[in-house]
């Protein structure tokens, strides 16, 4: 006699066998997925490493000691940062292993914004420069309105073979209430081993959050 349906929680107990479930090996290693076949676990994505937040105004936003030799790539994030000086810029440094911030001028860069009311484009460029300044049209200090905001890819910055480079994105409203966004790139020209990042204003206090994430090989 055929048997239409059994209840599973009345009918079985224990472990059902991996082979019932699926075709396929069943290991550590994979995972069963919807076609029912057992298949090498993905790998990749991102592992946090570190954050910060400074919890109100200070001099300068430090993330120490968190690029090691686990990761060759990182993402950095900036999901607040609000200059308590309205119209003051934003600014990048790295930060060795002692922890001290590298401010040899030996930061190269490349950033470009665009305003939103007028399409207006502000741009930056520089070789041999001592801190790395990523807003150029001055950022409103209104938490509010937004801040500034960024996401950074971060490659190579543990070894000190090759030199540490970044490019990402990054948006704000200016000091004149318009929305701003654009792009940048900048190299550490240096075959240092950078470890951590500082943020901080080109004038006064700033009130900021850095998240860090190790980006994992596939």
């Amino acid at each position: 006699m055929a048997i239409d349906k059994i209840d599973v929680t009345k009918g079985i107990t224990g472990v059902l066998p991996t082979a019932n479930l699926g075709s396929g090996t069943a290991s550590s290693s994979t995972v069963l997925y919807g076609d029912q076949t057992y298949k090498t676990a993905p790998s990749g994505g991102l592992v946090p490493v570190g954050q910060v937040d400074s919890g109100g105004n200070v001099g300068e936003v430090t993330l120490d000691n968190k690029f090691s030799a686990t990761y060759t790539n990182y993402l950095i994030i900036v999901d607040k940062m609000t200059p308590a000086t309205d119209g003051s810029n934003i600014l990048f440094r790295f930060r060795d292993d002692t922890p001290s911030t590298i401010s040899t001028s030996h930061y190269g860069l490349v950033s470009r914004a665009y305003r939103a009311n007028d399409n207006g484009l502000s741009s930056r460029s520089g070789d041999g420069e001592n801190t790395f300044q990523i807003t150029d049209a001055g950022v409103a200090n209104s938490s509010n309105k937004l801040g500034f905001k960024m996401a950074m890819w971060l490659h190579n910055p543990f070894t000190s073979t090759v030199y540490t480079a970044t490019h990402g994105t990054f948006q704000y409203i200016n000091n004149s209430g318009y929305s701003t966004g654009g792009y940048f790139q900048m190299q550490l020209h240096e075959n240092s081993s950078p470890r951590g990042v500082v943020m901080y204003a080109t004038s006064g206090n700033i009130n900021g959050r850095i998240k860090a994430y190790g980006v994992v090989d596939s």
